[in-house]
């Protein structure tokens, strides 16, 4: 019997390390040829490696998610390299903690950008190519308990807007 996700392409955001690597490892484990996206390089080329050596497909990007063109990028490469995308796991996000009379704009404005914005240009970027493409698919978007508890500052507030 065959593996479920056999012929299917997935890329995951913020896979470098926690729920996101172990999303694409899931993924490979099912037959999924998985493209795996986060910042840093050496632990990406350790899941694509580890990913790999137990027979699964995978492919790393380092990218900054708050450009929206590395995202597409990164969609359409999946797309040329596979002829498909079906799986878009928006995992990437960032917090920084502390209230808001204490808290930096310029790190708020990095949790919108990489929490909400970023993964508003990875399902715009996977409903287009699965369009383009005729294929069906699933798109998941990874929050937090943060944005429903009360007191998670700025941080929750981008998990609630997801």
């Amino acid at each position: 019997m065959g593996k479920a996700l056999t012929g299917k392409t997935a890329v995951v955001t913020g896979a470098s390390s926690g729920i996101g690597s172990a999303i694409a490892r899931a993924l490979a484990g099912e037959g999924a040829d998985v493209y795996v996206a986060g910042r840093t390089a050496a632990k990406l080329k350790g899941l694509v490696d580890e990913i790999v050596k137990g027979g699964g497909k995978a492919h790393a990007a380092v990218i900054d998610v708050r450009e929206p063109a590395s995202i597409s990028g990164l969609v359409d490469r999946a797309v040329k390299e596979t002829g498909r995308i079906n799986i878009m796991v928006n995992n990437a996000g960032l917090s920084y903690p502390g209230s808001i009379a204490a808290g930096k704009v310029e790190q708020w404005r990095e949790m919108f950008e990489t929490n909400v914005l970023a993964l508003l240009a990875g399902a715009q970027a996977a409903i287009n190519a699965m369009r383009k493409g005729k294929v069906e698919g699933h798109i998941v978007n990874i929050s937090s308990i943060g944005g429903r508890r009360e007191g998670a500052g700025v941080y929750g507030a981008t998990k609630a807007a997801v």
